[in-house]
């Protein structure tokens, strides 16, 4: 249900999508991301399992990340460049805390409670944060289809999210002959 709302919502889009050179690299990057976040996603709930503390494995990841980004910058000669002023330095320093430390740490606090299955539903609920935050800052209009996507992509998240998770059964154990 939340995978048809989030179709439903961005219906435009997708309808408009083309396989020309751009769509195409465009699709590869998205499957590429999604697929890179499925194993970040497993490996933080593996560490997790061995006991390693959420915050200290998030800054080692972050860090590889960081060196793997340099070492690609420096590879390909793009340029580093900081922008001193005001509004800059508030939004990436909004972004470096609250945007990644805070919610990585979030979310993979949450993927080690309840597990990747069901913490992945919440990705779900991401393009419905970015509409509003459209709606608020860039004059995003809501249509019915939109707001039918949104309600559809919420009512299937509550569903798969109240059912009760099982935990496995034990499995049956035979007793040795007396």
């Amino acid at each position: 249900m939340g995978l048809a709302g989030i179709a439903i919502v961005f219906w435009p889009e997708i309808a408009a999508f083309t396989l020309s050179s751009t769509g195409s690299l465009g699709l590869v990057l998205a499957l590429t991301g999604t697929a890179s976040a499925s194993l970040g996603m497993l490996t933080s709930g593996r560490a997790q399992a061995a006991g390693l503390p959420v915050i200290q494995a998030n800054a080692y990841g972050m860090g590889y990340g960081t060196l793997f980004l340099t070492g690609f910058c420096l590879a390909r000669g793009a340029p580093f460049d900081f922008d001193p002023s005001f509004p800059y330095v508030v939004s990436l320093v909004f972004l470096a805390v609250f945007a990644t430390v805070i919610g990585f740490w979030s979310y993979l606090t949450l993927l080690g409670r309840i597990g990747a299955d069901r913490a992945a539903y919440v990705s779900v609920l991401f393009p419905i944060v970015a509409l509003a935050l459209s709606t608020a800052f860039e004059g995003y209009h809501w249509t019915v289809a939109a707001a039918g996507g949104i309600a559809l992509t919420v009512v299937g998240n509550v569903l798969i999210l109240s059912r009760g998770r099982k935990d496995p059964e034990p499995a049956a154990t035979i007793k040795p002959a007396d």
